[in-house]
């Protein structure tokens, strides 16, 4: 095998937090006998971090943005500047813990030409018997447009006890650590930067086995991620981006586009209004009408892609592996199945 470096680059894109990316860098530094090249991309920071994480680890490279261009934008840039055949997309707030666990993932995604990209297990930072929340054992998609993944369906999230331990397809691969295959991103193109953050690497896989690329999960590898880091899972800015980019998400690639599939889509939007309304969260209802505006406005745009998208695709979502042709809503709720090892029966 090649130089690491001349294999991989890495690409985190960062707007501040000191102590959480030079945890990550030094995380790569110790697990590595080959430093891979690294973009850290300085998304605008606030703070001083770029400046000490060059001073301690001076074999990374830094690319600056004047502005905050959020997860989306900022991997864009570190991807247009990569030369290497796989880049590794990284949020910077996880640690490494395996000795070459790069090159393993490496290995992983070279084993076929037909991989687009590979994902580690990832395990939340704070309990590490647990999976974490952005990804588990890798994702999956329901029908509607609901993301989901092995070890965690909506907010019950699994214990690992060894029962994702074998390589398996995706839907698709977290942000928080998803390498992929450079060619693949041509042909499909890189991640939408109209989302800034949250669902654009789900956005991007469902392109790419749209167009008959596989993407899996290699569990040999583990990592930790500190959940909630960039943007806790509480906040109203982030129920707003996942609101509004899951439904772009959907108009851009869903196949199967009716009256039947649109009025079920919206009927998931409105009883999660209501259920906001209820628990007299009027915050989150505020968040959620203002998501469905900014959906609104740029629907015209969204729908002239979704038509390009759908032109060059060359495999339907029945066919796309890992994609559950039910409801997760469904199961959850009213099945009570809350464990994905279950979910399919």
């Amino acid at each position: 095998m090649k130089n690491l470096k001349d294999l991989l680059t890495i690409v985190i894109p960062h707007h501040g937090g000191k102590e959480m990316l030079l945890d990550c860098l030094f995380s790569i530094q110790n697990v590595s006998s080959e430093l891979p090249t690294l973009f850290l991309i300085d998304n605008h920071s606030p703070d001083d971090s770029v400046q000490i994480a060059i001073s301690r680890f001076p074999w990374i490279e830094v690319i600056y943005s004047n502005k905050n261009l959020g997860y989306a934008g900022g991997c864009n840039l570190g991807i247009s500047h990569t030369k290497t055949p796989y880049v590794l997309l990284l949020n910077n707030d996880v640690v490494f813990v395996q000795k070459d666990c790069l090159q393993m993932l490496v290995e992983a995604i070279n084993k076929s030409i037909k991989i687009a990209a590979v994902q580690p297990m990832i395990k939340s930072f704070q309990e590490q018997q647990f999976f974490d929340y952005a990804g588990a054992a890798g994702g999956l998609l329901d029908r509607d447009g609901i993301p989901f993944a092995y070890g965690r369906i909506l907010n019950t999230i699994e214990r690992d006890q060894g029962q994702y331990n074998t390589i398996h397809h995706i839907f698709w691969a977290s942000g928080t650590a998803a390498m992929f295959r450079m060619d693949a991103l041509y042909e499909v193109g890189f991640l939408y930067e109209p989302f800034f953050a949250h669902q654009e690497e789900i956005d991007l896989c469902w392109r790419l086995l749209a167009k008959g690329w596989e993407i899996i999960a290699v569990p040999q590898v583990t990592i930790f991620h500190r959940g909630g880091s960039t943007l806790n899972r509480a906040s109203n800015f982030k129920l707003y981006l996942n609101h509004r980019n899951n439904l772009w998400m959907w108009i851009r690639n869903k196949d199967d586009f009716n009256l039947l599939t649109i009025g079920r889509r919206l009927t998931l939007e409105f009883l999660a209004f209501l259920a906001y309304l209820f628990r007299g969260d009027f915050g989150r209802v505020l968040y959620q009408i203002k998501a469905w505006v900014d959906f609104l406005k740029r629907l015209p745009i969204v729908y002239k892609e979704r038509k390009l998208i759908q032109f060059h695709r060359t495999m339907p979502d029945s066919q796309l592996k890992g994609m559950y042709q039910g409801s997760v809503i469904w199961q959850y709720y009213f099945k009570r199945h809350r464990f994905t090892h279950n979910f399919y029966k």
